[in-house]
């Protein structure tokens, strides 16, 4: 379970939003506008082409997610 919310982060896309937050909140990787990506650590739900469009945005971390998927 996620300590802030009442519901687990289960799927990859909300795993990788979780780790990913702060490097990204400290301008390190990812967009921009990180805005998305705290919206799913806060528990929102985004559709699944905007987690994805989230996580292309992690240039670094994008191409080993692509290779562990296929």
């Amino acid at each position: 379970m996620d300590s802030q919310n009442s519901r687990p982060l289960s799927s990859g896309p909300e795993l990788f939003c979780r780790y990913a937050q702060p490097p990204n909140l400290l301008g390190y990787c990812g967009p921009a506008d990180s805005d998305g990506v705290t919206a799913v650590v806060d528990g929102l739900t985004l559709p699944s082409d905007e987690l994805r469009r989230l996580a292309g945005a992690f240039e670094g971390a994008w191409p080993y997610l692509e290779l562990i998927g296929d």
